[in-house]
């Protein structure tokens, strides 16, 4: 089978949340509902979700999250076990609210019900976007330093990161600089 993630567009809030479905090797929904389920209930948008295997047939999934109502997006996860469960608080946890725009996620499975995200960050304040990246364990804790670890921060831009295992509980980030 499969996992699936999508933005699905709440009519009656106007905006849009996170939902996932398991399909199984016939094509058949697994979970509760054929619509799938909610990956969280916070309010304002929630947009641009990619998962990763927890290699227990659920996932690990990420968003860019705009909840603060500051209109700068942060990033946020969920794990969903094999039978459609949350396992984290309902609304996700934060894996970097630092103030300004945090976009263009990736992440990778850190091979023990983890993982390992990385995205582009203005945090410094110049227009010109950093890397930087978290780890975030099985129970849905962050690893590392508040809003994540410094990837890059050289001058001018660092753009679209992408991130892939390196076998060993860690990873390797690449951009475009």
């Amino acid at each position: 089978g499969v996992l699936v993630v999508w933005e699905h567009y709440l009519n009656s809030k106007n905006t849009t949340d996170i939902y996932a479905q398991a399909i199984d090797n016939n094509g058949e929904s697994k979970w509760v509902s054929y619509y799938g389920i909610s990956i969280n209930s916070a309010s304002n948008i929630q947009a641009r979700p990619q998962l990763v295997s927890d290699g227990n047939g659920g996932a690990i999934i990420a968003w860019m999250d705009y909840r603060s109502g500051n209109g700068n997006p942060d990033i946020y996860a969920q794990a969903v076990d094999s039978s459609g469960m949350l396992k984290w608080d309902i609304d996700g946890v934060a894996i970097c609210t630092a103030y300004s725009i945090q976009t263009s996620l990736q992440l990778v499975s850190d091979g023990n019900g983890g993982a390992i995200i990385t995205w582009m960050d203005y945090r410094s304040g110049n227009n010109n976007p950093d890397i930087y990246a978290q780890a975030i364990d099985s129970s849905g804790s962050c690893k590392w330093v508040l809003n994540g670890v410094t990837i890059c921060t050289a001058s001018s831009e660092q753009l679209y990161p992408k991130i892939v295992s390196d076998d060993e509980g860690g990873a390797v980030i690449t951009w475009e600089d």
